[in-house]
C-alpha cells in the first residue's frame, strides 16, 4: 500500500522489480539475436541444391530477419523500462523527502499555534492584571490611603503585556511561515507524483507502439505449391 499523507502519495512499484524485467528483457534480446544467426547460418547447405532449397533459404532469412527484429524491439522495450525505473527511483526520493518536510512543517505550525495562544492567554492574563491593579489603586486613593508601589506594579503587568504581544506575533509569523512550508512540500510531491504518471503513461504508450515494428514473417503454408522438390 502506498504511503500518503498531507495529500502527498509516494508511488507504488519496485523500482528493482523493473530493472530486473529490464534485464530480463536484454536477456530475450540477445538470445534473439542468436537464433537468428543460426538460423541464417542454416538457410546454406551446399549439400542441397535446386529450387526448393532456394525458397528455404529465402525463407530462412526471412524468418531469421524478423526473429532479429523482435530482438531490437526487446532491446528497445528494456531501455523503456530501465528508464522507468529511474523515474520511478527519483519519484519514491521525492515524494518521500516533501512528505518528511511536510510533516516537519507540520509539527512547526502545530509547536507555533500552542505558542500563539500561549502568549495571547498570558497577554490577556496581564492587561486584566493590570486594569485590576488600577482599580484598586483608584479605590485607595479615594479612601485616601494612595497605594504608592500600585503605579510600578501597574506599569510591570502592562510591560508583560506588551512582551506577550510579541511573542505571540512572532508565534503568528512562524505559523505562517510552517504554513508556507507545509504547502509547498505538498506541491512538491504532487509535482513529483504527476511527473512519474506521465512518465510512466508515455513508457506504457512506447512499449504498446513496439508491436507495430515487428515483421510479420512468412508461414510454412505461405510457400507456393510445386516446391517442395529436392
Amino acid at each position: 500500500m502506498a504511503e500518503a499523507a498531507f495529500g502527498i502519495r509516494v508511488p507504488d512499484g519496485d523500482p528493482g522489480a523493473l530493472e530486473g524485467a529490464a534485464g530480463d528483457l536484454r536477456g530475450g534480446s540477445g538470445a534473439f539475436e542468436r537464433s537468428a544467426a543460426t538460423l541464417r547460418d542454416s538457410s546454406t547447405a551446399p549439400w542441397w541444391t535446386g529450387t526448393a532449397s532456394l525458397h528455404f533459404a529465402d525463407r530462412c532469412v526471412s524468418h531469421a530477419d524478423a526473429i532479429a527484429a523482435g530482438g531490437e524491439v526487446m532491446q528497445m522495450a528494456a531501455g523503456i523500462v530501465n528508464r522507468l525505473a529511474g523515474d520511478l527511483q527519483e519519484a519514491k526520493k521525492a515524494t518521500k523527502a516533501a512528505l518528511e518536510d511536510a510533516k516537519q512543517a507540520d509539527s512547526r505550525r502545530e509547536t507555533a499555534e500552542r505558542e500563539l495562544e500561549q502568549a495571547q492567554a498570558d497577554a490577556g492574563s496581564a492587561r486584566y492584571r493590570a486594569m485590576e491593579i488600577g482599580r484598586a489603586a483608584a479605590v485607595s486613593a479615594a479612601t485616601g490611603n494612595p497605594d504608592p508601589g500600585a503605579e510600578v506594579a501597574r506599569s510591570l503587568a502592562l510591560a508583560e503585556a506588551e512582551a506577550a504581544d510579541e511573542r505571540a506575533a512572532a508565534a503568528e509569523r512562524a505559523r505562517e511561515r510552517a504554513v508556507a512550508d507545509l504547502e509547498e512540500a505538498k506541491r512538491a510531491g504532487n509535482r513529483a507524483e504527476r511527473e512519474y504518471e506521465e512518465a510512466a503513461d508515455a513508457a506504457a504508450g512506447k512499449i504498446g507502439a513496439l508491436a507495430g515494428l515487428l515483421p510479420q514473417p512468412l508461414g510454412a503454408t505461405s510457400i507456393p505449391a510445386g516446391y517442395g522438390g529436392p
